[in-house]
C-alpha cells in the first residue's frame, strides 16, 4: 500500500514538471544561461518545423496558424537583422568560378624552410598591392614554398601580365607554370 500511494504522488508530480519543461529543440539552444554563448537561429518556419517535430498542418485550421506564422516570420526576420548588422560577410562581391587546367605565374620558389614560407607570402603581398586583380597562391608544393599568382586560360594572357611582372620589377623570379586554376564564369 505504501508503494501504491508512493507511485500515485510520483505521477501526480512529474506529469505536470514534464509539461513544463516541454520547449522547442530550437527554444532549447537558444536559451541563454550564464557563462555560456549566445545562439542565434534564422531559418525558414518550415525548417523550424521540421527540426521541432510539428506535425503538418491541416487545411481547417490554416486561418489560425498563418497568423502565429506572421509573428513567427517577424521575430526570424528581427533576428536576420540582428545578425547581419553584427556581422560581415566574408564573401562579399566573390563570384562563381570553377576549376580547369590554365596557367598561372610563379613569382617565387624557395626551399623547406619557415623563411622561405615567409618569402613568398611577402612576395605575394608586394605583388598584390602592385596588381591588386591578381590572386596570389602562397603554397608548399613538396619539397619547397612557391608563390603562384593569377589564373590564366591562355599561355597569352598570362605571358601578358608576366612582361608587367618583370616591368615593375615585383620579383627576380618570373615564369609561367600549367596547373589547375580558378577561372569565372
Amino acid at each position: 500500500m505504501p508503494i501504491l500511494k508512493f507511485l500515485i504522488h510520483s505521477i501526480i508530480f512529474l506529469i505536470p514538471s514534464v509539461a513544463i519543461g516541454q520547449s522547442t529543440f530550437t527554444e532549447h539552444i537558444q536559451k541563454q544561461q550564464a557563462g555560456e554563448g549566445k545562439v542565434i537561429i534564422v531559418q525558414d518556419s518550415k525548417i523550424d518545423d521540421v527540426v521541432n517535430n510539428v506535425p503538418k498542418k491541416s487545411p481547417s485550421s490554416q486561418s489560425n496558424t498563418e497568423l502565429k506564422e506572421s509573428t513567427q516570420n517577424n521575430q526570424h526576420n528581427e533576428k536576420e537583422e540582428r545578425y547581419k548588422n553584427n556581422t560581415t560577410s566574408h564573401y562579399a562581391g566573390t563570384r562563381q568560378r570553377y576549376q580547369t587546367t590554365g596557367y598561372r605565374i610563379q613569382i617565387f620558389t624557395g626551399n623547406n624552410s619557415h623563411k622561405d614560407k615567409t618569402m613568398a607570402y611577402e612576395i605575394g603581398k608586394k605583388c598584390q598591392k602592385t596588381f591588386p586583380m591578381l590572386s596570389i597562391y602562397p603554397r608548399f608544393i613538396n619539397p619547397r614554398w612557391t608563390c603562384r599568382v593569377g589564373d590564366f586560360k591562355t599561355h597569352e594572357e598570362a605571358n601578358k601580365y608576366a612582361q608587367k611582372i618583370r616591368s615593375a620589377k615585383v620579383s627576380k623570379e618570373v615564369r609561367i607554370v600549367k596547373c589547375t586554376v580558378l577561372l569565372a564564369h
